[in-house]
């Protein structure tokens, strides 16, 4: 709303300046809101074969949809510089539009009530700027590893996944995560098979039952070690990093893990929700995140046998805080990120 200011020009209105000063991060911040969800995706399959070296990943998106109330026609999902979309909806007619940021899928026929349909999303990205990132040996850095790994929050996600990037839309996964014969393929969930292919590479699947936010979605890739810390009232714990390290340095650093993974629950009165809890470290990654059945860290937060007196405490410390998110961030999600302090 304008109204005439005293040298005849127009100024704001006084009510359209306070809405605006209201407004965290000055004129320019968008406001955001959790979106409608008259359709909701309740599943995603999530099929990707993953090339290290070209910094490429071929992805095939399976979204689940289920309407919560009759009528609707449209959705609309976040994805960022997607090449080569293409949108299958089976035996339901569906068509989309795609402005580089946002997907807009339309159904020929409105939804009833309850009413489940699938469309699958087929595209290429390469090394997106955010969300999805990847690590190889270059020239100036001979002995860097090759991985890609996956780090979401608050909004990243939609940088390589088509989905709903907010809070308030959670799905169960299932992964099929193919790439070389050699690297370690880890994503959220239960571990379900692995296959090797004809051409050099294999294809694990993974499977989440349980619901989650796009921004713990997660998987990690690439030429790992490992320590295998057994089970702890049926729960796996395993930990993994490059090979500027060695196994003994992943049971220094996480080795109060299980003790933890014990304890907690007992604490909580609650058994823990997740069929696994590994944990992953890697250079030049972001800080700690509670990934669901699948933490990942920054591989300078490691201990050693050298270090430990003095990085320790620090693991423990971060490792039970992150541990404590599997309850509260992961289990209870906030609706919207406004109510972080929830987790």
């Amino acid at each position: 709303m304008l109204e005439k200011s005293l040298d005849g020009g127009f100024s704001q209105s006084w009510e359209t300046k306070v809405h605006a000063s209201s407004h965290f991060g000055g004129p320019s911040a968008e406001l955001h809101y959790p979106p409608d969800l008259k359709l909701e995706p309740v599943h995603l399959d999530i099929k990707t074969k993953l090339d290290l070296e070209k910094e490429t990943a071929d992805i095939t998106v399976t979204t689940t949809v289920r309407a919560n109330s009759a009528g609707a026609l449209t959705l609309r999902l976040d994805g960022v510089e997607f090449k080569g979309l293409k949108a299958d909806g089976g035996e339901h007619k569906v068509s989309f539009t795609y402005d580089g940021k946002v997907i807009e899928l339309s159904w020929a026929k409105e939804f009833t009530k309850d009413d489940i349909r699938k469309v699958a999303l087929s595209y290429k990205v390469e090394r997106p700027i955010s969300g999805m990132f990847f690590m190889k040996p270059t020239a100036e850095y001979p002995s860097r590893p090759f991985y890609v790994a996956t780090d979401h929050e608050t909004e990243r996600a939609r940088y390589w996944l088509a989905c709903v990037d907010q809070p308030n839309v959670r799905t169960t996964l299932n992964w099929e995560l193919t790439a070389l014969e050699r690297f370690h393929i880890l994503a959220n969930g239960a571990f379900v098979s692995e296959k090797k292919n004809a051409d050099g590479t294999k294809t694990v699947v993974w499977k989440l039952d349980r619901r989650c936010p796009s921004y713990l979605v997660c998987f990690a890739v690439g030429d790992f070690i490992s320590y295998d810390d057994g089970e702890i009232d049926g729960i796996p714990c395993k930990y993994f990093t490059s090979a500027d390290f060695v196994p003994e340095d992943l049971k220094i650093s996480f080795g109060k893990t299980k003790d933890m993974l014990k304890w907690m629950p007992k604490k909580l009165g609650y058994p823990f929700p997740y069929p696994k809890y590994y944990q992953f470290a890697l250079p030049e990654f972001s800080g700690a995140m509670e990934n669901i059945s699948l933490v990942s860290w920054n591989d300078k937060l490691l201990s050693s046998i050298e270090a430990k007196d003095e990085m320790t405490w620090l693991m423990d410390q971060i490792n039970v805080h992150e541990m404590a998110h599997s309850y509260f961030g992961d289990l209870v999600v906030c609706r919207d990120f406004a109510h972080a302090w929830l987790k």
